[in-house]
């Protein structure tokens, strides 16, 4: 249940295309078990829980599409981003785990109607990689997150992203030929940050007490999705029975949501923009394992329009231009699925540099 874990990425190619840039199977419609269960059935816990000495496999996709009215004419947009990762879970004082989370391989893919115009996948060593930046996230390959959390599944402590974004930028920007590697750096920066890898380990959104097949509890976040701002999401889930997902027997979730800025306008890199996200919706469904203590499977659907303007003269640099503002409508729709592929036994991480 992490709904806002790619909009990072998808305001951070926005804002390239606006400053002029000129695996898994899980997401797929398919046939579904039943779901089985009675509100009569006893109520169940749904105790999330890392458990120390395994390693886990990760896999997180994102399929994004919009509509970007900020040029002469409307431009579809079509966004892949896949990224796999691995997560080591280590024993820690009164309960406490500590995770370490290694980036593994990361590809992320945007047309502009018929036109490719970003291509990287770190994976595929025949195909050229394309748009600025791609070699800072081939950098990225490879980077280590720490974290420490408390017995309640809170986080205490993250380490290690400011080393990540120093191994990520390299010398961008010292005599680059194109500006926009400047810009990259600073978009690595802003996405980031600790709310962007925190949502990678949390277990928070799961109901406190045990329930009942039909009970439901809310759940909110306050998300600082550095490029645009703090997003607040509030939704609602409902344990709607169990059904069998990947070999597992599940207890099914959904959630019903709402998201928006919380500030009511952009921040930070993009506020030049004065960007809002508006009509900000979530549907989503996760299968919860209790044998395992982790969801194997989360799909959320999300839902905006991300809306604004631009001085006309930034495109071409220059922001003195007396025309009037560039207005930007981007109607966005975006499904993330995050997966366990594997689970394996793991050996002590190294420590934090």
């Amino acid at each position: 249940m992490k709904p806002c874990l790619l909009l990072a990425w998808s305001a951070a190619l926005l804002a390239l295309l606006a400053a002029g840039c000129g695996q898994s199977d899980s997401g797929r419609p398919g046939r579904e078990a039943p779901i089985a269960g009675r509100r009569s059935d006893p109520p169940a816990s749904l105790k999330a829980e890392w458990k120390a000495g395994s390693r886990y496999l990760m896999h997180l996709q994102s399929q994004q599409s919009a509509t970007l009215n900020f040029g002469p004419r409307p431009a579809a947009q079509e966004t892949d981003i896949s990224q796999q990762y691995a997560l080591l879970v280590t024993n820690g004082p009164d309960g406490s785990r500590g995770i370490e989370l290694e980036i593994q391989a990361l590809a992320v893919e945007m047309n502009m109607g018929e036109q490719n115009v970003y291509r990287f996948d770190s994976l595929n060593k025949v195909t050229p990689h394309q748009g600025p930046g791609v070699e800072m996230l081939q950098r990225v390959i490879g980077g280590r997150i720490w974290f420490q959390l408390a017995a309640d599944n809170t986080i205490s402590k993250v380490e290690g992203i400011e080393q990540l974004v120093e191994q990520a930028q390299g010398d961008a920007g010292a005599g680059a030929p194109d500006q926009r590697r400047g810009w990259m750096g600073g978009v690595l920066q802003r996405i980031y940050n600790a709310d962007y890898f925190k949502q990678m380990v949390d277990l928070r959104g799961l109901p406190p007490t045990p329930v009942r097949i039909g009970d439901t509890w809310r759940w909110e976040r306050d998300i600082d999705v550095g490029l645009v701002g703090r997003i607040l999401v509030v939704a609602t889930n409902t344990f709607r029975g169990w059904q069998e997902k990947n070999g597992r027997k599940c207890a099914r979730i959904d959630s019903q949501g709402v998201l928006g800025m919380k500030t009511g306008k952009a921040e930070g890199l993009l506020g030049f923009m004065g960007l809002k996200v508006e009509n900000g919706r979530l549907a989503g469904k996760t299968w919860f394992d209790p044998a395992a203590g982790l969801p194997v499977e989360t799909v959320m659907e999300q839902s905006c329009v991300i809306a604004g303007s631009a001085p006309a003269g930034a495109r071409r640099g220059n922001p003195a231009s007396n025309a009037p503002p560039r207005q930007i409508s981007a109607p966005w729709r975006q499904t993330v699925t995050l997966t366990i592929e594997d689970v394996q036994p793991g050996a002590a991480p190294p420590p934090p540099r």
